[in-house]
């Protein structure tokens, strides 16, 4: 059976979801962190939250290294 090398393409040359915004709730770690990236790596503005702001702010600065457009927001208490 041959190997898939690349299912979805590359996301650096095809961005499907580019004009499209996301939203991405627990973006500060773990999935949901890598979910954000990947919006944007395939075009998307990306909005996250989470509740540790260090951590949302790291992942906000990592989003942004793709050129997309990100907005991350703390919940207010």
């Amino acid at each position: 059976m041959a190997r898939i090398s690349n299912p979805n393409g590359d996301p650096v040359t095809k961005k499907p979801l580019a004009g499209g915004v996301a939203l991405v709730t627990g973006a500060s770690r773990g999935i949901g962190r890598a979910i954000a990236n990947r919006l944007a790596l395939l075009g998307a503005s990306v909005s996250i939250c989470g509740r540790d702001r260090a951590a949302l702010e790291d992942s906000a600065q990592e989003v942004a290294k793709t050129g997309v457009a990100v907005h991350f927001q703390l919940p207010t208490s």
